[in-house]
């Protein structure tokens, strides 16, 4: 264990001795969280480590600087210091360390980095710096000693330069989001100039890498005290996680053509905090635990250098193995081998083929960094999936697809990389649409651009289907064939505004009405009659919940069809099935792939049958899941080490040289087919058509 005392003027050399000795003996000491490379200049600065001088990254050296104390030593624990980032095996035992050292520390410094030029971050706020001055501070308490900080914002909000960005005013608008203040009762959001620049800051905060940071959620989760700094500003990281509750809990009851949907920069910063404040409530509700695959999924788009630390960051904080099969950090090994071991082990500890869902990479690419094809089935988890998908795969739970009496796959086997599961064919896709709503979509355009574009959209799929169904009104599913359509495009999901009962449930008898509305563009909040300009401000009708009335509640479940329609079709497309039936699936399906149940799935999935033969060269066949009850009957009556013997010698049989010739596909990913989504098709088979499928 390695600890770096501090001190010195702002101006001199920065410099520090590393000290080893056991974690259980360290004196009280602060972690820092940051991103070596910040996206700026690549240029190294010297710094003096045990009088040797060493380079690190402009960002880890403007850190070590705003750190350093003037008068006494600062105790800090930094990766690029304390290891030896070219010795795999002691990466490997150091990453194991990990969780230890951030949750031991007294506190852990969330570094974003420095200002940039067009930044204002409040220097002149407590009074105008002095020649040759250190930098003042502005350290926020999250609470009301800060009002002399807002106080001095307003005093010079009208002095800002409209092309800086507020970083400054940014952090008064969160304070006062984190006391409580409604999101549209901030004046300073709804004026035309000043809100420019202070979402702008937002903007700017949000943009540094370490949001990015794979790393950072277990180095913020397990610790009881973090701060975030950027530049000169600090504040605690319960004030960042209060304002984004106030902004979060007035979202689905604010029309969705609202002002509110305006304030991008407040939206993803709401995203991103809640993402890992969630994580962090869990890891410490005794009635809830922190799982790998939920986690894996929700931090998906985080990014890493080295492909592998996608898993092995997050290793440290899972509580839930949901089996005896465990994953090691372990350098050694490949990106393949890594990806394949994480798949594998999520199929035999949950006994499900849960991990098969999402969006796994580019179809027929290759692991990261490397000239190795990943087979279909195997996430790439360096791969960042639509912004929409880790929403829908929250919802999985709620259908059945294949409806069996458990949950639990039939028997799964692997012969190297090719996985071989049972499924029951549905049908076969006849028509896929060529519109999909734009990848940019959700990031780029002002919200009322969206709408606009979501709503063409889906009126177009709603005329392919008008074509493509031939005036019929019986969907062969059941039901009329528009309340299929509606709930087709909304994957017959809706959201709850009683989080009590959940987040999501299946939609209900309204949700052709409100559908309608949406699409019109109707409703009582439209945002053209609510909202005006008087005196260069944003001037909005606003409602008390309490006297929300008939049309009020009918806005309200408007929204949440919108959010609902978001989550199920973005990243999407819609498609249409030789016997009728209607879905979303992934945009790189085509007519001809097939559409299958399977054990163990709670979803349907699209398969492309492969063409050419797929030949097993000696590859040992390991059984991942097995159906004989016979055979776990027998293992449970053994004595223990006998069982779990037996268990290995079942699991590793005979090798394959077979020449797989037929029912070889590759997996394109998992679909909402209206009809069969709670067990319809497995009911109407009688279970009697399992096939024997080869996944590569």
């Amino acid at each position: 264990m390695a600890y770096i005392p501090l001190g010195g003027l702002w101006t001199d050399p920065v410099s520090c001795v590393l000290y080893e000795l056991p974690i259980d003996k360290a004196p009280p000491y602060k972690a820092l969280s940051y991103a070596w490379d910040n996206g700026g200049t690549s240029n190294c600065f010297d710094i003096r480590c045990n009088g040797i001088i060493i380079a690190v990254s402009r960002n880890l050296f403007a850190a070590l600087r705003r750190l350093r104390h003037s008068t006494e030593p600062v105790q800090v624990w930094v990766d690029a210091l304390c290891i030896n980032q070219k010795d795999d095996g002691e990466r490997t035992h150091q990453v194991q360390l990990m969780r230890e050292i951030y949750q031991k520390s007294e506190e852990v410094v969330i570094w974003l980095g420095e200002k940039a030029r067009q930044d204002d971050v409040g220097k002149d706020a407590l009074g105008a710096p002095q020649p040759g001055d250190p930098p003042s501070f502005i350290d926020w308490a999250g609470d009301s000693r800060d009002q002399n900080y807002w106080y001095a914002f307003l005093a010079r909000q009208d002095k800002i330069n409209p092309g800086v960005r507020d970083i400054f005013g940014a952090f008064c608008v969160l304070w006062l989001l984190s006391i409580g203040v409604e999101t549209l009762e901030i004046k300073h959001l709804r004026h035309i100039a000043q809100s420019v620049t202070i979402l702008n800051g937002l903007g700017a905060i949000m943009e540094q890498s370490w949001w990015q940071r794979t790393w950072v959620l277990q180095e913020t989760v397990v610790t009881t005290k973090s701060r975030v700094y950027y530049d000169s500003i600090s504040a605690p990281w319960e004030m960042l996680t209060q304002a984004a509750d106030t902004y979060k809990n007035g979202l689905l009851t604010t029309s969705v053509e609202s002002l509110y949907h305006y304030l991008v920069p407040l939206a993803r910063f709401s995203g991103m905090i809640g993402t890992i404040e969630t994580t962090r409530q869990v890891w410490r509700s005794p009635l809830r635990l922190v799982e790998l695959l939920q986690i894996l999924r929700q931090f998906r788009d985080r990014k890493a250098t080295d492909p592998r630390d996608k898993v092995y960051a997050l290793l440290g904080i899972i509580q839930y193995w949901g089996g005896p099969n465990r994953l090691f950090p372990d350098y050694a090994n490949s990106v393949s081998q890594v990806y394949l071991k994480t798949s594998t082990t999520l199929i035999k500890n949950a006994r499900s083929l849960d991990v098969l869902a999402g969006e796994h990479g580019i179809l027929g690419g290759k692991f990261p960094k490397t000239s190795d094809r990943r087979p279909s089935w195997v996430t790439d988890w360096s791969f960042s999936p639509d912004i929409n998908g880790q929403a829908r795969l929250d919802t999985l739970y709620l259908y059945n697809a294949f409806n069996d009496d458990g949950d639990s796959a039939h028997s799964v086997r692997l012969h190297g990389r090719l996985l071989e599961i049972s499924g029951l064919h549905v049908d076969d896709v006849l028509h896929v649409s060529p519109r999909q709503v734009r990848d940019n979509v959700n990031i780029t355009d002002t919200f009322y651009r969206k709408m606009s574009h979501w709503r063409l959209v889906v009126k177009e799929w709603k005329s392919e289907f008008q074509n493509l169904s031939g005036g019929t009104y019986e969907y062969p599913g059941g039901g009329k064939v528009w309340d299929a359509f509606w709930r087709t495009v909304c994957a017959d999901v809706e959201y709850n505004q009683d989080t009590n009962r959940g987040e999501h449930q299946r939609a209900g008898e309204g949700i052709v009405s409100a559908s309608i509305e949406w699409l019109n563009g109707t409703g009582s909040r439209d945002h053209r009659r609510n909202t005006s300009i008087i005196a260069g401000y944003w001037q909005e009708i606003y409602t008390p919940k309490g006297d929300l009335g008939p049309e009020d509640a009918e806005a309200e479940r408007k929204n949440a069809f919108h959010h609902a329609v978001e989550r199920a079709a973005g990243g999407r497309t819609f498609f249409f099935t030789k016997e009728g039936y209607i879905g979303l699936g992934p945009r790189d399906m085509r007519s001809g792939d097939q559409v299958y149940v399977v054990p163990g799935s709670r979803v349907p999935f699209i398969l492309r049958r492969l063409v050419l033969p797929i030949t097993c060269r000696e590859s040992t066949v390991e059984t991942l899941i097995s159906d004989k009850k016979e055979t776990l009957i027998q293992i449970v009556s053994q004595p223990i080490e006998t069982s779990r013997q037996q268990i290995r010698e079942d699991s590793h049989e005979k090798a394959c040289s077979r020449i797989h010739s037929s029912n070889c596909y590759l997996l394109v990913g998992d679909a909402y087919v209206h009809g069969i989504m709670d067990g319809e098709a497995v009911k109407a088979s009688k279970r009697g058509l399992l096939e024997t499928l080869y996944l590569w």
